[in-house]
C-alpha cells in the first residue's frame, strides 16, 4: 500500500520544535546554526537519505553559495549546518553541487572550487560521524553537478556541465588512473554521440545543442552496473536541452560493453535512482513525461511502469535498505522532503 510521508519546513515551526526533544545526533555534531534554512524562500539542490532517517541537504539563499545541512527525516529536530572543509589535494570551495548516500556513514560530496582556482571541481568522502573528508577525485576544467560513486569507493562517474550551461556531460574518474573515457557511442533518436564529449580533446568537444548529452548517473548496490540518461539533439535545433528527448541506458560500470537503452520518453530530467522491490532492481527517473511533471519507477528488464508520483520532484536518493527513495518536491508551501514508498 502506498504511503507518502511530507512534511514542510517553515521557520515559525523549526523555532518551536527546537525546544522538543529531537533524535540523537551523529556523534561529533556541530552546534546548530542560528541561521536557519527557509525552504519556503531559498533553493534545496540536492538530497540524500543517511542511516538513522537522516536527511542531509545543500541549501542556498539570495544567490549564496550552496551550503551543507542536515536534519531528521521526520522534521522533529532543527536542521543544523555541517561542517564541510575541502580536503587536502582539492581546492578552495566555491559550492557544494552534488550529494551521495553511500555505506557506513559516508557520504560523497561533489564541489566547485572557487573561481579563483579556476572552473574545476572534485568529489570528496565525508565521514558524517567525524565530519572528516578526504579527497577522492578531482577533475579539471569542469564543475561537476551529479556524482556516482562506486561502492568500493575506487572511482566515481561525474555529470559536468560546460560552463555556459548549455549541456553536460558524463564522465568516469578512477582514483588512480585518473579520467577513463567511454569506449562506445549512444544513440538517441537522430543523435549519435560520446557521453563524455565535455571531456575530450577540445577539438573534439561538440558544440552544445548541436548534438546529445548525457548525465544523471546511478549505480547498483553492488556496483556492477551503471544507468544513465541522454539526451538528442534538440529536434527544433535549437540549444534548449530541456526540450531534448531523453532515454535511460545501462552498461557495466567496467566499461567493456557498450550502454544499452532500456527506456525512454522523457523530457527535462531532474533526477534518477536505483533501487530494489522483490529482488529485482527498478530505476526511478524524476522529469517530465507524456506533459506531466512526475516521478516513474520502471522495471529496466521490460520497461514496465511500476509507480508514478505526480509533482516537481528533483535529487532523488535511495533509502539506506535500498527499497524506498527520498525526492526534494517543490509545491505552494514551499520545498518539501518527500518519501515515495514502492509497496
Amino acid at each position: 500500500m502506498r504511503s507518502v510521508r511530507s512534511w514542510v519546513v517553515a521557520v515559525v515551526s523549526v523555532l518551536l520544535l527546537t525546544a522538543c526533544h529531537g533524535p540523537r545526533l551523529p556523534d561529533a555534531a556541530a552546534p546548530a546554526s542560528r541561521q536557519v534554512p527557509d525552504l519556503r524562500r531559498g533553493f534545496v539542490g540536492a538530497a540524500s537519505w543517511m542511516p538513522g532517517d537522516w536527511v542531509y541537504f545543500t541549501y542556498s539563499a539570495s544567490g549564496t553559495p550552496s551550503q551543507l545541512w542536515r536534519r531528521p527525516l521526520d522534521g522533529s529536530a532543527a536542521a543544523q549546518r555541517v561542517s564541510f572543509t575541502p580536503p587536502a589535494g582539492s581546492c578552495n570551495l566555491g559550492a557544494i553541487t552534488a550529494l551521495q548516500p553511500l555505506a557506513d556513514g559516508v557520504l560523497a560530496v561533489a564541489a566547485s572550487c572557487d573561481i579563483s582556482d579556476g572552473y574545476r571541481g572534485f568529489v570528496a568522502l565525508l565521514d558524517v560521524h567525524t565530519e572528516n573528508a578526504r579527497l577522492l577525485v578531482s577533475f579539471p576544467s569542469f564543475a561537476g553537478n551529479a556524482v556516482a560513486v562506486l561502492p568500493d569507493h575506487t572511482g566515481a562517474f561525474v555529470t559536468a556541465e560546460a560552463p555556459d550551461g548549455l549541456c553536460q556531460a558524463l564522465a568516469f574518474f578512477h582514483t588512480r588512473q585518473g579520467l577513463r573515457p567511454f569506449t562506445h557511442l549512444v544513440t538517441v533518436g537522430s543523435s549519435t554521440f560520446w557521453p563524455d564529449g565535455l571531456f575530450r580533446a577540445p577539438a573534439d568537444r561538440p558544440t552544445c545543442g548541436s548534438t546529445g548529452d548525457a548525465g544523471w548517473p546511478a549505480v547498483t548496490s553492488d556496483g556492477s552496473t551503471l544507468y544513465f540518461l541522454a539526451r538528442a539533439a534538440p529536434s527544433d535545433r535549437s540549444d534548449r536541452m530541456t526540450t531534448a528527448d531523453g532515454a535511460i541506458f545501462r552498461t557495466p560500470t567496467a566499461g567493456e560493453a557498450p550502454p544499452v537503452q532500456v527506456w525512454a520518453g522523457v523530457r527535462a530530467p531532474t533526477g534518477l535512482a536505483t533501487l530494489s522491490m522483490n529482488g529485482r532492481t527498478l530505476i526511478a527517473v524524476a522529469g517530465l513525461i507524456e506533459h506531466r511533471s512526475v516521478v516513474q519507477a520502471i522495471r529496466p528488464d521490460d520497461g514496465t511502469i511500476v509507480r508514478t508520483w505526480v509533482g516537481q520532484y528533483r535529487s532523488l536518493s535511495t533509502s539506506p535498505d535500498g527499497h524506498h527513495l527520498l525526492a526534494v518536491k517543490t509545491g505552494d508551501a514551499g520545498t518539501e522532503f518527500e518519501t515515495l514508498d514502492i509497496a
